[in-house]
């Protein structure tokens, strides 16, 4: 009889030797084939993870992206591999490795792991059958080389990784109720139009999201102790949903749910659970429903206006709803995509055409990994119309002005970083031009001309067309 040989992946665990000054020992966890290894776990409300036992290794934005994730059922059976990874522990007993799905420039890839965890470092669920939240937060580090790698990241990045999304970054500091009041090009003008948009409840067709999308928001901090309001500093929280409610007065209350992936919330401001003032303004059927939804599993409500002032950031990503007919990879249903590597320059030129007004997402990737991140960053995304005017971004919320594809920094003088970069536009019919430069975040010079990219147009319409315009340079090495 042939010895089936135990897949052992001794390579990573020399890679990932140590954490910080810390040593990191694997070990074998103990599993019970009878015990479901993923079921139950793929509905957020489910996710409970804690990292107070596992060395603060500081990847709460991805349980954050993971909670968010499990939103959505058929993104997280295909990430997690629910069904195979159950059946590979309940007859192998994990012995030929546990395999989860990830996104990169483009391209899904299988990222598999053995049985052994690290004992010192990592998340864990406080529910012994949720083992699947360590073996992904380990394939994830493997995706990036090692679990240093992916120690304080952003949401934006995860999400991306997780779902094959498009995710753009918004600052939420110094905004105000009539921000961009003179704002054009399809822009918010108030935040009660961001709110809708967020709500997903824009009456106009063109403008919706169509809930195919998942967010986080974070709140900045030295270490994760806890502010005045009894939220977590340096921590990022799964943004559940929107809501509408009108009291007995008659007025409306603009209300958000979220949820700490912990496991717990102490939110202490209006609407926390035991916000009894609050509460009272409500008919009581909508407070058991409103109530109902928060599980005492971290989730809380806060009005709009309050996590508007509170928190620091918020990551949207829009998500793929359906799934490739043969490889049944998740994929979007309208998606042009251009691939390559840079030129001498380090700046890619596109031409967009659009056949009506509509939602149009863009979005800028750079193969490289968390760990390499640091070391580059993107230019501001630029679109212009026909005429050479600069059209704006409904998302991200700041878009400094700028007219050069070069590298550009913000009105705090910082560089953007690298991160996924995605764009949310409402554009009508034309033909457009794209621009986008990725320079080193270091010298300021191009990246390395060989260097590969992917720029995504998406859309829920096909009237939608991207291709590349060569430079000036490649039009000459042509001739």
């Amino acid at each position: 009889m042939l010895e089936v040989k135990m897949y052992d992946d001794v390579e990573f665990r020399k890679r990932n030797e140590n954490f910080g000054h810390k040593k990191i020992e694997f070990i074998e966890i103990e599993m019970d084939p009878d015990t479901a290894f993923l079921t139950g776990a793929i509905y957020e409300d489910d996710m409970i993870c804690s990292d107070e036992i596992s060395g603060r290794i500081s990847t709460g934005y991805l349980m954050a992206a993971m909670a968010s994730l499990t939103q959505k059922e058929h993104l997280s059976k295909w990430v997690i591999r629910a069904s195979e990874n159950e059946t590979e522990l309940m007859i192998n007993k994990a012995n030929n490795g546990i395999s989860f799905h990830f996104f990169h420039c483009g391209k899904w890839v299988k990222v598999t792991v053995d049985k052994y965890l690290p004992s010192s470092i990592g998340s864990y669920s406080r529910r012994d059958t949720d083992l699947w939240i360590p073996y992904l937060e380990k394939a994830y580090a493997k995706f990036h080389r090692t679990y240093t790698s992916i120690k304080g990241g952003l949401a934006c990045f995860a999400m991306v990784d997780l779902t094959g999304g498009i995710a753009i970054h918004n600052e939420l500091k110094g905004l105000t109720w009539n921000f961009l009041k003179n704002a054009k090009d399809g822009r918010f003008k108030t935040l009660n139009d961001l709110f809708f948009l967020l709500m997903d409840d824009n009456k106009k067709s063109d403008q919706k999201l169509n809930e195919n999308y998942i967010m986080t928001s974070a709140l900045i901090g030295e270490s994760e102790s806890k502010n005045e309001y009894g939220l977590l500093q340096n921590h990022e929280y799964t943004v559940v949903e929107f809501e509408l409610v009108v009291n007995r007065s008659g007025d409306e209350i603009q209300l958000v749910r979220l949820r700490n992936p912990w496991g717990f919330g102490d939110w202490n401001g209006k609407w926390a659970y035991d916000d009894d003032t609050s509460w009272s303004s409500l008919e009581k059927t909508k407070v058991k429903l409103l109530k109902g939804r928060m599980h005492h599993n971290g989730s809380f409500w806060m009005e709009f206006s309050d996590w508007v002032t509170i928190f620091d950031s918020f990551d949207i990503c829009h998500i793929p709803s359906s799934s490739h007919p043969e490889s049944e990879e998740p994929c979007f249903h309208r998606e042009e995509r251009c691939s390559g590597q840079f030129g001498s320059n380090g700046t890619i030129t596109f031409q967009l055409k659009v056949g009506a007004r509509r939602n149009i997402f863009l979005q800028t990737l750079l193969d490289t990994r968390a760990s390499y991140i640091s070391n580059f960053c993107c230019s501001k995304l630029i679109l212009k119309d026909s005429k050479g005017k600069i059209i704006r971004p409904r998302l991200p919320l700041q878009y400094p002005d700028t007219d050069g594809c070069g590298y550009w920094k913000d009105k705090n003088k910082r560089l953007l970083w690298y991160r996924h970069n995605g764009y949310l536009y409402n554009i009508k019919e034309g033909v457009y031009t794209i621009q986008f430069t990725a320079v080193n975040s270091m010298s300021l010079q191009p990246v390395k001309s060989d260097m590969n990219w992917c720029v995504r147009a998406v859309s829920k319409s096909s009237r939608v067309r991207l291709k590349q315009i060569p430079t000036v340079i490649e039009q000459s090495v042509q001739k």
